[in-house]
């Protein structure tokens, strides 16, 4: 499906026009050199001129210029770029050529811009090596001839000599219409203008995408070169995550409100409402970005349809289940969900794979289905992955269970001897029951003597916080075990003798000179 996009270029180089069309290109913009450091040329274009010589394309656009008195300003446009691009199946399933690709792009041309100079190069190389097949037309901004009437000129400078190309939503919309009917005419895919794109994608909005996924793979190259793990992370414009954030909050919202809250809550996206369109942008952007841009699922009409459409099913949503039911249902779908080898697990999914729904499970299953999926998870947490190995476990903890059994009987044994030896020797040496009552005496007073020791060591602590008290004592060094800190003497040095206060010798006072009268 063939695609228009319309870029606006206030530039006064014209020359740079030919060196794209004609030269290799990287796809940040830069030209690819030859190992001499000249230019290097695409492999396959076709270059025509309306209207101009395509070589003397600058110097007549130029000329153009002069004579009308226009584009004197820098702020002004002073060419206007037009990009066709074919997809892949009009190359692959209708034959599309470059060469043909140009005798449509030229007659698209003369069909729409009379009267303009232009410029008409096809590529066959496309960015990204997709090696789709697209058209750029360049043309100068001021009208060089006087254009016949069209149904689309609204004003006499639409069609007048001197006058500037004005590029407006309604003559786009004819270029549009234009581009599908030629399409149409000569077999190939064309746009459905009637039903717009649910979501729209732009040229720069391509670029913007493939610069910054650019960016992202450079880092995650240099993280390799040190070490450290490389990123997956996938690099989303501005447009695309307004796009998710719209979709993701009207998913849920009922009413336009709560909709401007939660984008501007949870997302930080203003939403205004401009002459019955919506806007968007985010608080560090500085233009609102309308639904027409993003797509038509994203349009003021398409939201509110699908608000309405989140309140009519919460109306008839179903009541909550109670408790037990939600049990039920848990449980059952956690048997479904079980991902075992196991043939006794998947003979339980198939079973209950029969009923059309969950309710249609008879009370007794699900009974039994509780001792079954215990007995299933126990023999995966404890790695019985058939019958053999279950019987081999067992087999073993009842011969651990003999052995232990033979032990606690050799211990009792043992016990009983012992018991037997200790009522011979007392029989044997009579004075021990005595001495056994004495340390059962000694035994029973332990704890009353236990008891006065710690009553004497808290009237002790009690005395040392009422002697801190009185001298206003802070310091942990204080107690018979404290740890006093060392004291060095105190150095007493001889107080140094006063300063001789001499006083400053005055001058004798000078004689005072006579004055002696002349007369005298």
């Amino acid at each position: 499906m063939a695609s228009l996009e319309h870029f606006a270029s206030r530039s006064a180089d014209y020359g740079e026009v030919l060196d794209y069309v004609m030269y290799r290109h990287k796809d940040g913009g830069g030209p690819v050199l030859s190992p001499e450091g000249s230019p290097v040329y695409r492999k396959e274009f076709y270059l025509d001129g309306v209207l101009c010589h395509p070589g003397s394309f600058p110097t007549e656009c130029l000329w153009t210029n002069f004579r009308y008195g226009k584009n004197t300003r820098p702020e002004e446009v002073r060419r206007h770029h037009y990009l066709i691009s074919f997809s892949a199946r009009d190359r692959d399933v209708y034959g599309l050529t470059g060469r043909w690709a140009q005798e449509l792009a030229v007659e698209f041309v003369k069909l729409n811009f009379p009267g303009f100079q232009a410029v008409v190069c096809t590529h066959t190389d496309g960015e990204q090596h997709r090696d789709n097949i697209h058209s750029h037309i360049y043309i100068n901004s001021v009208r060089k001839e006087d254009a016949p009437e069209r149904a689309y000129a609204e004003l006499p400078s639409d069609r007048l000599a001197g006058h500037k190309h004005r590029s407006t939503r309604g003559f786009f919309r004819h270029l549009m219409e234009s581009l599908r009917d030629l399409c149409r005419r000569d077999g190939l895919s064309y746009p459905d203008l009637e039903t717009p794109a649910a979501e729209r994608h732009s040229y720069r909005e391509y670029q913007a995408l493939v610069y910054g996924q650019r960016k992202l793979d450079e880092v995650s190259r240099q993280l390799v070169l040190q070490g450290a793990a490389p990123q997956t992370a996938r690099y989303r414009t501005d447009l695309q995550r307004i796009r998710n954030a719209i979709a993701e909050t009207s998913s849920y919202v009922y009413s336009t409100e709560e909709f401007k809250k939660e984008l501007r809550e949870r997302y930080g996206i203003l939403l205004q409402d401009h002459r019955g369109y919506w806007a968007y942008r985010f608080p560090d952007s500085e233009k609102f970005v309308t639904g027409i841009h993003l797509g038509a699922d994203y349009l003021k009409e398409t939201l509110e349809e699908r608000f309405f459409d989140n309140r009519l099913r919460s109306a008839q949503r179903p009541p909550p289940l109670p408790e037990e039911e939600k049990q039920r249902l848990n449980f059952i779908r956690t048997v479904l969900s079980m991902k075992t080898d196991s043939g006794l697990a998947r003979s339980l999914q198939k079973t209950l794979t029969r009923y059309r729904n969950i309710w249609e499970v008879p009370d007794k299953l699900v009974a039994s289905l509780g001792a079954v999926s215990d007995t299933i998870l126990f023999a995966e947490k404890n790695g019985f992955d058939s019958a053999d190995n279950l019987y081999w476990e067992i087999g073993y903890l009842q011969d651990l269970a003999v052995d232990t059994e033979d032990d606690i009987a050799r211990m009792e044994e043992k016990l009983k001897n012992l018991r037997e030896d200790e009522e011979l020797m007392l029989e044997s040496n009579p004075l021990l029951p005595d001495v056994r009552s004495r340390i059962r005496r000694i035994n029973d007073t332990l704890p009353i003597r236990r008891q006065s020791l710690h009553e004497l060591e808290a009237a002790i602590a009690e005395d040392k916080r009422h002697y801190r008290e009185i001298r206003n004592i802070e310091s942990p060094y204080f107690g018979r075990n404290a740890i006093l800190p060392e004291r060095k003497p105190r150095a007493f040095l001889p107080k140094p003798p006063e300063p001789e206060i001499i006083e400053p010798v005055k001058p004798p006072p000078k004689k005072k000179k006579r004055s002696y009268d002349m007369e005298r």
